[in-house]
């Protein structure tokens, strides 16, 4: 985290808002039929004849995509009556925006060997300009997620809404091919990451939990990617989705951990929990001023791609969990949290 990037803080109530709940969002699924159309025929024409102009150069890719983006939201509200809801302006916006997503990950490569080399001659000062940069990429990509997410729960719920999500993996597959080459795994992890975050708020929702996104700056500042609440409980979840991990795992993080003498990655993610425990303290100290029975507290969570404990549908994200998953050690170790008799969290 960049010192130069101010510590995000939200109110409480801004947190919990029903708008970070994306499934309960009012529609107009006759207006969504008539944005995914629009979307899957501008597509459609993008990849089928336009692409060929900006091939082998990523950066017009993105541009013109991002110039798509605008276009169908300005199109849209002139031939609409009323304003349009945000949702209506994330549907288009997430369908163009992944050109951008995926330029990023080369500015990002960049980053990091720009990072690396000022580490290595000492250079603070490069050292907090690269990282504020790195933190303004992060945010742009953590609120493309959130549009993404909201769509699939909201598309997910008509015919047409799920022909139209398996339409946009594939043009999904297509661009990140077209962009990072032979390098699949990069645009697999970053589906992977929109479809844990899915996958994550609908098993804490169906253990009693409520779940809300986190906004784009917690998610990229304070490395909390969810929220969510039972009673007076509620836990920051970070969450990393891994295909190599047979079973779900959460585990309640409660003390500072020492990075030196693990490798790259293990240090990496030491030091995200240790972020995470840090912002979630910081807002247990700050919403426990209104609320004293309010307590806060950090959670890693590790969810797996392989579909073994569950299975997910691989275009909406919908989960299905096997009738006995109440019974299982992450839904009983979860059930914990709630608190005892007398309301205290353990």
């Amino acid at each position: 985290m960049s010192e130069l990037y101010p510590m995000p803080q939200f109110s409480y109530e801004q947190v919990i808002n029903v708008e970070r709940k994306p499934e309960h969002c009012a529609v107009d699924h006759d207006q969504l039929v008539l944005e995914t159309d629009l979307a899957q025929e501008e597509l459609d024409n993008f990849f089928g004849t336009q692409i060929e102009d900006y091939r082998g150069d990523r950066n017009k890719i993105a541009a013109k995509m991002n110039e798509a983006a605008v276009d169908e939201v300005v199109y849209l509200q002139e031939g609409s009556p009323t304003e349009l809801t945000q949702l209506e302006k994330d549907i288009p916006e997430a369908c163009w925006k992944m050109g951008e997503i995926f330029n990023k990950v080369f500015k990002r490569r960049e980053l990091d060997k720009a990072f690396a080399k000022a580490k290595d001659n000492h250079d603070s000062v490069e050292m907090d300009k690269i990282s504020l940069e790195v933190d303004h990429l992060n945010i742009y990509s953590a609120e493309w997620q959130n549009q993404l997410v909201k769509m699939m729960f909201i598309l997910e719920q008509t015919e047409e809404g799920k022909s139209f999500l398996q339409f946009y993996w594939e043009k999904f597959d297509e661009l990140g091919q077209e962009i990072l080459g032979n390098d699949p795994e990069e645009f697999k992890a970053i589906k992977n990451g929109a479809l844990g975050l899915k996958a994550s708020m609908e098993i804490f929702e169906s253990q009693g939990w409520e779940a809300y996104m986190a906004f784009p700056e917690q998610d990229a500042i304070q490395k909390i990617d969810l929220w969510v609440k039972k009673g007076n409980n509620m836990l920051a979840v970070q969450i990393k989705s891994r295909a190599s991990m047979m079973y779900l795992s959460g585990t309640k993080v409660d003390r500072y951990e020492n990075p030196n003498g693990y490798s790259r990655d293990e240090a990496k993610e030491i030091r995200q929990r240790n972020l995470l425990l840090t912002s979630a303290r910081e807002y247990d100290k700050l919403w426990r001023l209104k609320n004293p029975d309010l307590q806060v507290r950090a959670y890693w969570m590790l969810v797996s791609t392989s579909e073994v404990m569950y299975d997910q549908d691989p275009n909406t994200g919908k989960l299905f969990l096997p009738p006995d998953f109440t019974a299982s050690k992450f839904a009983v170790e979860l059930a914990a949290l709630e608190g005892g008799p007398n309301g205290q969290a353990v």
